[in-house]
């Protein structure tokens, strides 16, 4: 039987037992670069391994044969002995059965979740015969109900890995000299320089006309 767990924003745990697995497929591939690779260079660093896929095929039902721990409506099963009647109403065998203390809606209730965890984009570990998968979004829920099934429920449940990275944020380094301090005093002092040797030039010219005229 494939689970499905997630954690929640308080730190429980929550998860899907589904009552039966009917099919699970799993896909796992890698991308390979086109361009050629150079002669002595690490080929590892040209194959990149692609998002892992699973779709299970999953089935949930009001009546299971085993007290379900999870959206159980909070109710408990036990074992309880049922006669079998014959078309005549005559009592033909007696087996033990699971019966619940009222009536159970798990299958409205999974398939809700199931809708939850999608459209809210959380991430769950699937558990399955094969494999356990971590950081998987579910991508796709495609109930099936038939006549045939009675009040089960089928269902195709699709997930696809979300890569997960991690991030830190660190000081900027300290520049080596304060340049943008040194710019402006140098800015400041050849401005300085340039109005000395202004004022000695045009002092100087007074002084010459002044000698021309005679003053």
């Amino acid at each position: 039987m494939a689970e499905l767990t997630w954690i929640l924003e308080d730190g429980q745990e929550q998860s899907i037992l589904f009552d039966a697995t009917v099919r699970d497929s799993h896909e796992s591939s890698a991308t390979i670069t086109e361009h050629p690779v150079e002669e002595g260079a690490d080929i590892a660093d040209h194959i990149r391994p692609d998002l892992d896929r699973v779709s299970l095929q999953v089935v949930v039902s009001n009546t299971p044969v085993v007290s379900p721990s999870d959206h159980n409506d909070g109710l408990t099963g036990s074992q309880r002995p049922v006669d079998l009647l014959g078309p005549n109403g005559e009592v033909l065998a007696a087996a033990n059965v699971l019966v619940f203390d009222g009536p159970l809606t798990r299958v409205r209730s999974v398939y809700e979740e199931l809708l939850d965890l999608m459209r809210s984009g959380t991430t769950v570990n699937a558990i399955t015969s094969l494999r356990e998968y971590e950081s998987m979004g579910l991508t796709r829920v495609s109930p099936i109900r038939e006549a045939k099934t009675g009040d089960a429920l089928i269902a195709t449940v699709d997930l696809k890995q979300v890569r997960v990275v991690s991030s830190e944020i660190v000081a900027a380094p300290e520049p080596r000299e304060p340049r943008g301090n040194e710019s402006s005093e140098r800015g400041r002092e050849n401005t300085e320089d340039e109005g000395g040797e202004g004022q000695s030039i045009l002092a100087a010219a007074l002084d010459g006309l002044a000698g021309f005229f005679g003053g």
